[in-house]
């Protein structure tokens, strides 16, 4: 009778290319996502981070948006009441205090400077925050 071989189908030199594999395809994911953060604008960013408050502190900014009705937080009741505020292109709405800039024409395109207070938990409006707006 004669002795029979085993063949192995996977050997070290196929594990030692398949460990390479892995090692290029991470390294080409962790390139990505270090591409979508510094070039694209991060995908994933929160509002806040949006409207660069840092800290929940104030800021100074300039918002160019559409005068639009700020739209009420959680699954409560909503009423016909519009509080007007500001959407920018990103789809962020921003409350505005202290301004007749921009009036109360809904869907007019306006750019607001001011002073930016970050919104708090609790908020009745789902904004970034309220705009000081310079005089």
């Amino acid at each position: 009778m004669k002795q029979q071989k085993k063949i192995a189908f996977i050997t070290k030199k196929h594990w030692g290319i398949i460990a390479g594999l892995v090692l290029v395809l991470l390294t080409f994911g962790v390139l990505v996502n270090i591409a979508d953060q510094k070039w694209l604008g991060n995908t994933f960013k929160d509002k806040q981070s949006n409207a660069g408050i840092m800290g929940g502190q104030k800021s100074r900014v300039i918002v160019e948006g559409e005068v639009s009705c700020l739209p009420k937080t959680g699954d409560g009741p909503h009423t016909n009441e519009c509080a007007i505020g500001i959407k920018d292109s990103d789809g962020f709405y921003y409350a505005v205090t202290g301004s007749k800039t921009i009036g109360f024409e809904t869907g007019k395109t306006v750019k607001v400077s001011g002073e930016l207070t970050p919104a708090k938990d609790g908020e009745v409006y789902d904004v970034v925050g309220t705009i000081a707006a310079d005089k």
